[in-house]
């Protein structure tokens, strides 16, 4: 006779295959956030209190079996902040932050990507394989969306990028290049001033047409990484300065 516990144990069994059958299909959408840093010289202080502490994205993330698409949604929502100080010494500013269109493409079976992206005005495609990303698995857990989810940190980075995933999902990707875990990755915590977590999940079948961007120049990671090294110095930042931090410059007339 079996007994009740091996039949349960054996009902899982069946089941699981056809839950991760059945998951090679959906969408994702993930709310980035972004703590923003000034490096103001010139002196504005009141200005100082109204400038954004923080900038958010949205993006979303579709995959039919070997392929994902992974954008950013452009609605036109932009961050608008004008100053004037008045009086004699008058000071104005109009400041906005607008994220530009960037689509990340995957096909997981050859092992290629594709990125479209826009860089200080010019639009680049990036071509190359996937790249092998090396996690280190912490043992820690906790909830993410009502799943149950475990971290892992990326090894050999210049900064620290800590991922959360659901083994629960078999997805082997997450926002943007991060990849390579056994589950979908819900949380990316990058730095101490990047937080990209999902916000829904459907495994609804996915109209959205999922193909590689064409727009662009046609360049490698390595030589995308020289031209944004160098554009980066001309302007006075720095490799690891981080996307976050702003530089302004004041000058009274």
């Amino acid at each position: 006779m079996i007994s009740m516990k091996m039949m349960i144990l054996f009902s899982i069994a069946v089941l699981l295959p056809f839950l991760s059958a059945g998951q090679e299909e959906g969408t994702v959408t993930y709310k980035q956030v972004v703590q923003l840093k000034f490096n103001i010289e010139g002196n504005a202080p009141v200005m100082m209190e109204q400038l954004p502490t923080e900038s958010a994205a949205q993006f979303v993330l579709f995959k039919k079996g070997d392929q994902v698409l992974y954008k950013n949604i452009v609605d036109g929502g932009q961050d608008d902040i004008h100053y004037s100080s008045g009086g004699d010494g008058d000071v104005q500013m109009d400041f906005r932050i607008q994220m530009p269109e960037n689509i990340l493409y995957q096909d997981l079976a050859e092992k290629q990507v594709t990125e479209q992206t826009d860089f200080l005005g010019k639009k680049f495609l990036i071509q190359g394989q996937i790249p092998k990303q090396a996690w280190k698995l912490t043992g820690k857990s906790k909830m993410v969306l009502d799943y149950p989810c475990q971290e892992a940190i990326l090894q050999d980075t210049s900064q620290q990028v800590v991922a959360w995933f659901a083994p629960t999902i078999p997805w082997q990707i997450g926002p943007s290049r991060y990849h390579g875990l056994p589950g979908l990755i819900l949380e990316l915590n990058i730095g101490d001033d990047r937080v990209v977590r999902a916000e829904t999940i459907s495994f609804e079948p996915v109209e959205e047409a999922i193909e590689a961007p064409s727009k662009g120049k046609k360049v490698t990671p390595e030589e995308f990484e020289e031209i944004r090294e160098e554009k980066l110095k001309e302007i006075g930042a720095t490799k690891g300065s981080g996307n976050s931090t702003i530089k302004m410059i004041i000058r009274e007339n």
